[in-house]
């Protein structure tokens, strides 16, 4: 559930730090900040992050439905499913308006991200309808894109609060584009800064000391301690050089090789050793990087160079490839060892998820892993438990007969329906409680979805038939019971009389009891 501070840093203000969700585990990034004075308050949102099952009944997406029509302005940290991924169910579902601001990179990766793992999770659900490519794509394209150390003020009528707010974010490390966010009001900072990494990157700008000035001391800190039990400190060039001789290793032996990583992760640092390894050693080797927006993410990294703490090329020759679709796999010549980087890092959905399978049976194959998954995850099964043997779930795109097909269009409604039915309940509930008072002369309406029986006590107390007419406080609602509101007084007085006489036969008994003693 919710976690929530609170600290009075003025005389008149007040900051509210709620965790919706990754507080205490390893759950997907979300978090609220708000900045409350004189009763009204600023709301920012701090990542809003999701895991690839998204399972609309995870605690946090349930809570963000309150709290999306009060939500000022997003600020995204990293592009990966697990500060993002939630984003494009917050905008279409409920409604949030919004501004989502992030840097260049992380605005146009979090939206190849997102499609990557659309594109996954519908190859397996095929009725997947929470969101769609056209809503991700607008989304992120109607985005604020920011620079580093460029500092952005809250434009006053954009805000219920008089107190100055101002936000500018400074190089995390870790991804690509990846950010520190320092939040300014009135004369206090916040710095919210998680999944930063301080030692110096291959492609990525990290964090290091200067920006670590910039953020010192500030009024309050949010951070994350995801690595903090692994101390084993290494040699960044020893670990590169034994992590290219394990893949040459295999290669010679004609092995095919599977390395797992997300688009929105580790990916350009991954992408950025191979190449320039498989271009000093001219290597006859086959090294694909299979992802379904291969085309776009080469566009992006050709257009950024600036954000890259070195040059990045990303070019195909005669024996790099950046495919698209499984199936292109096949029109390679096989000649020897291959190298195929895919999402995703978890195993759960993906690329990698199908080629793990045809992979993994043969010895003379490697699967080298680059993340160690969250919690919950397939991958983080195989490395805690290191089972002798697994079970994964897959599922296949089969031609269904006509009587199959309508079967699956049958059940398909029937949730669709369920899920109306609930959505509508909750309205209901919401907005027809009527008081006596308000009651009209002649009836009073109780209105409840199709289906859904009145309470016991409308059974009790008031007499009502079955209706088809629509509330005019909601016509999307055409079900309801009619109440006979004189009917209802004079059954209400019956009880009430009835309740009398009970009492007076009462006391009579009992004065009968005590003369007979």
């Amino acid at each position: 559930g919710e976690k929530k501070m609170s600290a009075q840093t003025s005389s008149k203000t007040i900051v509210d730090f709620c965790a919706l969700s990754g507080a205490d585990n390893e759950d997907a990034l979300c978090y609220i900040l708000s900045i409350k004075e004189a009763g009204k308050e600023y709301n920012i949102l701090l990542d809003c992050g999701w895991s690839e099952q998204f399972n609309r009944e995870d605690q946090h997406i349930q809570e963000l439905k309150k709290w999306a029509p009060k939500i000022n302005i997003i600020l995204l940290s990293h592009p990966s499913i697990h500060h993002v991924g939630a984003i494009p169910y917050l905008m279409k579902r409920y409604g949030c308006k919004a501004t989502i601001y992030g840097t260049m990179p992380t605005i146009k990766l979090a939206k190849l991200q997102l499609l990557d793992t659309l594109q996954a999770i519908r190859r397996e659900k095929l009725h997947f309808n929470y969101f769609g490519a056209k809503d991700v794509s607008d989304i992120f394209d109607n985005s604020v894109e920011l620079q580093y150390s460029q500092t952005v003020d809250i434009d006053p009528k954009d805000k219920p609060i008089s107190t100055d707010i101002s936000i500018v974010s400074y190089p995390a490390g870790y991804s690509y584009g990846g950010s520190i966010w320092k939040i300014k009001y009135g004369v206090e900072d916040i710095v919210y800064a998680v999944d930063i990494n301080n030692v110096k990157e291959k492609v990525s700008k990290n964090c290091d000391e200067a920006v670590l000035e910039k953020i010192k001391k500030p009024s309050l800190l949010i951070t994350n301690s995801y690595n903090y039990n692994q101390m084993n400190q290494f040699n960044r060039k020893l670990f590169t050089e034994l992590l290219l001789k394990s893949i040459t290793t295999t290669l010679g032996r004609d092995g095919q090789i599977l390395m797992p990583v997300d688009v929105g992760g580790r990916f350009l640092e991954i992408m950025s050793v191979l190449e320039n390894f498989w271009r000093e050693k001219q290597l006859r080797y086959k090294l694909i990087f299979l992802f379904p927006q291969s085309e776009h993410i080469k566009e992006y990294i050709q257009s950024s160079q600036d954000w890259f703490s070195s040059e990045t090329t990303m070019k195909e020759n005669s024996n790099i490839y950046f495919l698209q679709e499984r199936n292109d796999l096949d029109d390679i010549k096989d000649e020897g060892g291959m190298l195929i980087v895919t999402a995703s890092s978890s195993m759960d959905v993906g690329y990698g998820k199908d080629l793990f399978r045809l992979y993994v049976a043969d010895e003379n194959n490697d699967i080298i892993v680059t993340d160690r998954g969250r919690k919950g995850s397939f991958m983080r099964h195989l490395l805690e438990t290191q089972p002798q043997m697994v079970t994964m779930d897959t599922h296949l795109q089969v031609d269904l007969t006509e009587e199959e097909k309508k079967k699956v269009e049958s059940e398909l409604k029937r949730e669709h329906e369920l899920r109306l039915e609930k959505e509508q309940r909750e309205r209901v509930l919401n907005k027809s409680k009527m008081d006596d008072d308000q009651m009209e002369d002649d009836a009073s309406y109780l209105f409840l979805p199709p289906g859904q029986e009145a309470p016991s006590s409308v059974f009790l107390l008031y007499p009502y038939q079955e209706i088809d007419r629509r509330d005019p406080r909601d016509p999307d609602i055409p079900f309801g019971i009619q109440v006979d509101t004189q009917m209802m007084r004079d059954r209400r007085n019956q009880l009430y009389n009835h309740d009398d006489e009970m009492q007076d036969e009462q006391v009579e008994e009992e004065e009968e009891e005590e003369e007979e003693e």
